[in-house]
């Protein structure tokens, strides 16, 4: 399975995925003082933003019992969907949350949209106005797979950065990078080959 985590890892260096999927976990160098006190914030700045939200959360064990309860959170049309499991053919991904939107043919009179928080500003380097591109890419990757459960493609999706700001942008403009490009063609026959 592909997921939003191995097309990051890929677009950063392509070896890192090879190396995730079949490296020793024991011959992993622990991570660096400095990356390890990031994601520790990343995660301590996710807990934030959680615990002023109300949301449901799908409950199972395996991926495709959290997607089988995400897609019943939906159909039922639950607000705010926390770690919603999305499946579409042989690609997951787990946005960090799901908000439900006006409109959308599929499930009613609404669909979804991605959301994922960021312990970054969001922005390119030096802009307040370019979300940055690692986000775009990931959060176009969960538009992709939402419109495959609810038959609607998201016209927004959203970056809550370190400030708890919100920065809605057009997926749409990330979508080339996220479909199956050149790249994800490749990454999937090198996949499929290790296999």
């Amino acid at each position: 399975m592909i997921t939003a985590d191995d097309i990051y890892d890929y677009l950063a260096c392509p070896h890192r995925v090879y190396l995730n999927a079949h490296e020793n976990p024991e011959k992993r160098r622990p991570l660096a003082q400095f990356l390890d006190l990031l994601f520790r914030r990343g995660v301590l700045h996710e807990e934030r933003i959680l615990g002023k939200l109300e949301y449901s959360r799908p409950v199972g064990f395996t991926l495709e019992e959290r997607f089988k309860g995400t897609v019943e959170l939906m159909q039922s049309g639950a607000q705010l969907i926390s770690q919603g499991v999305l499946i579409a053919g042989d690609e997951h991904g787990v946005p960090d949350l799901l908000r439900k939107v006006d409109t959308g043919p599929k499930l009613g009179e609404y669909s979804y949209i991605p959301i994922d928080i960021k312990s970054g500003k969001g922005y390119e380097s030096g802009s307040t106005s370019i979300v940055k591109s690692t986000y775009g890419i990931q959060l176009a990757f969960y538009a992709r797979l939402l419109e495959a459960v609810q038959g609607v493609y998201p016209q927004q999706a959203i970056v809550i950065n370190i400030d708890g700001d919100e920065i809605a942008f057009d997926p749409r403009g990330f979508e080339a990078p996220s479909r199956r490009t050149a790249w994800s063609n490749r990454f999937r026959q090198r996949k499929r080959s290790e296999q």
